[in-house]
């Protein structure tokens, strides 16, 4: 059976976003000709999201720049997408921080800090940190190492527009919650199941109280009143 990841290979090569080459260990984005190690996991998940930015988000190729070199570093560092608000590319928007997917929490905590600190640097209003299905976008002008709940935004915007106060919409070909494979599953799980017991840190009373705690959240959110169509219940704003 086809996973989404070979699916989303397909679908961007027949759109002309990627190439993939020597039997799928390089993968070659368009236009701009980039060329990267495609067996790389972070890789992956770049490719992914470069699928996603373009079909989802509705942001322009023209204004998606890949490997963008941070002004004044040493030594040299590189965002791994930046989106623009101009053809010229001289006015960045979003900065992506890409990490293979199943990073620790202390990992993807580490992996937010670069994306705000490459935005910083780029004067990009938002950043967003991806690692597979565990994301977390941002407001740059927001953000407090102390409190980094403060910044933290439900998605980035869909074409230039508003920030959403959900991310998934019942109905929406694009938004609509869909149907895992098994893989991504069991990672998902796995994700869970970690983040819960703190790799291992916390006692079982501990990891029981926070158990508790989602319940709660999940339970108020669902007695919310809101049009059954336009929302998702479980979900949490930003």
């Amino acid at each position: 059976m086809e996973n989404t990841f070979e699916k989303i290979l397909k679908d961007g090569e027949r759109k002309g976003y990627f190439r993939v080459l020597n039997d799928g260990a390089k993968i070659e984005y368009l236009p701009s000709g980039h060329k990267e190690n495609l067996n790389d996991p972070e890789e992956k998940v770049r490719a992914e999201y470069y699928f996603d930015l373009l079909e989802k988000y509705h942001y322009s190729v023209k204004r998606i720049e890949l490997e963008t070199e941070m002004p004044d570093r040493t030594p040299e560092r590189y965002a791994d997408i930046v989106i623009f608000e101009d053809d010229a590319k001289k006015k960045p928007y979003i900065v992506v921080e890409c990490k293979k997917d199943g990073i620790s929490d202390a990992e993807f905590e580490q992996a937010t800090k670069q994306a705000i600190a490459n935005a910083r640097v780029l004067h990009a209003p938002l950043a967003i940190c991806v690692a597979g299905n565990t994301r977390r976008a941002m407001e740059t002008a927001e953000w407090n190492d102390k409190e980094p709940e403060k910044a933290t935004i439900t998605d980035i915007p869909i074409s230039y527009g508003k920030i959403e106060e959900f991310r998934y919409k019942k109905g929406d070909t694009d938004w609509d919650l869909k149907v895992l494979d098994k893989s991504e599953l069991k990672r998902a799980l796995e994700k869970s199941h970690n983040t819960l017991w703190a790799g291992g840190k916390r006692n079982p009373t501990v990891a029981f109280d926070e158990l508790c705690k989602i319940n709660f959240v999940k339970i108020r959110d669902e007695k919310r009143g809101r049009p059954h169509a336009q929302k998702i219940s479980g979900q949490i704003s930003g």
